[in-house]
């Protein structure tokens, strides 16, 4: 019940670093955000407020839990859930908000925290993208009622696969434990009971998992020092290019970059996105596109046929059945995901000079800009 012994340490440690009373490790940021959710008490029919531009854990969580996401649309330089957007989703189902702190910037998290007490409603920080990053001087993740961590390859530490779940609420970490182990009551010096109190999974994470993450929180330090470092760099050099408009706010040092969105503005070369980045590539620069579409426009959401064909969980409740999602929901989201240009490469073991070469093929491919019209 309480896991291993490595992965208690990892636990304690976990927990000193961000300054919080419970660490909950498990398997997956997957598992973290879908028990975090359980353990509040959410029920068939419930709506949780979303971003739509994240990872698609952020909302199939949700749905994991019978729930029904509300997706509410972003900020144009944060590329997080636009808090002046909140309150008009919000009804008298709604019982969570779950904000993402994206590509290591924080969401707007102390006012999302006042319209969450004035609602009476639950916040779960994705903080995936974000260990380390701050908000008045306090770590991002710590804010809500519970905070969620990845600690998957892609992430600023990894232990190959692995989540975390932080909380001060003793009630919410006991929910947390019993819910990543069957669901299964533990007495101490007791024989096993086998006493299922609640719907549970087997969200354990391994002894090798916690090894890897004692040592990894050790480095977290370091590592962001260092993708910090060569996002700034790349942002600083590349200043001059006007069709390249980078995150605003990266000079803040309480902002620990996880990747580096930029938005390309395709009226001022006249080229298409996808032929600037193929230029680019052809250069040795590797791009994406950062999440290509909001989730609401997945078939999953479009067609509600997330258990079956019948529209479950959405008829779970008369508001549900209502809840429509469509192209144009969030145009601001959809504007993103068409504009966005994302640089996976300001991390260990890439070096300044790797950087220089990455601003060098940019300009490269300026310069001859009329080859691509």
């Amino acid at each position: 019940f309480e896991g291993g012994e490595k992965v208690i340490e990892f636990e304690n440690n976990w927990a000193n670093y961000f300054n919080v009373r419970n660490a909950i490790a498990v398997n997956s940021g997957t598992s973290a955000l879908h028990i975090s959710l359980a353990s509040t008490g959410i029920e068939p029919g419930d709506e949780v407020i979303v971003t739509p531009y994240s990872f698609s854990a952020t909302a199939s969580s949700i749905v994991m839990n019978n729930a029904i996401p509300v997706f509410c649309d972003i900020d144009p330089i944060t590329f997080n859930i636009d808090v002046n957007k909140i309150e008009r989703l919000i009804t008298n189902k709604t019982k969570a908000i779950i904000p993402v702190h994206l590509y290591g910037y924080p969401a707007e998290i102390v006012k999302i925290m006042d319209i969450a007490k004035k609602y009476n409603l639950n916040v779960i920080e994705d903080t995936c993208q974000s260990p380390g990053t701050k908000v008045n001087n306090q770590f991002v993740g710590t804010f809500g009622n519970l905070g969620t961590f990845s600690t998957v390859e892609t992430k600023n530490i990894s232990t190959g696969e692995g989540g975390i779940i932080i909380t001060d609420n003793d009630e919410l970490a006991l929910k947390c434990k019993l819910l990543r182990n069957h669901g299964e009551a533990y007495m101490n010096d007791k024989p096993r009971s086998y006493l299922t109190n609640m719907l549970g999974y087997n969200f354990r994470p391994t002894e090798f998992q916690a090894v890897l993450g004692i040592e990894q929180l050790k480095k977290l330090d370091k590592l962001n020092e260092i993708r910090n470092k060569l996002a700034n760099f790349l942002i600083d050099n590349l200043s001059d290019c006007p069709e390249l408009t980078p995150p605003q706010g990266h000079n803040d040092k309480n902002i620990i970059h996880h990747l580096l969105c930029f938005q390309y503005n395709e009226s001022i070369t006249n080229v298409p996105k996808s032929k600037y980045m193929e230029a680019l590539k052809c250069e040795g620069v590797e791009l994406s596109n950062g999440y290509p579409r909001p989730l609401y426009m997945n078939k999953m959401f479009l067609e509600k046929i997330a258990f079956g064909n019948n529209g479950y969980p959405w008829i779970c409740s008369e508001n549900g059945e209502k809840i429509k999602y469509f192209e144009g929901l969030c145009p601001v989201a959809e504007k993103v995901c068409k504009q966005a240009i994302v640089f996976s490469q300001i991390r260990y073991p890439n070096t300044l000079k790797d950087m220089e070469d990455i601003v060098t093929a940019i300009k490269k491919v300026n310069n001859s800009i009329e080859k691509l019209i």
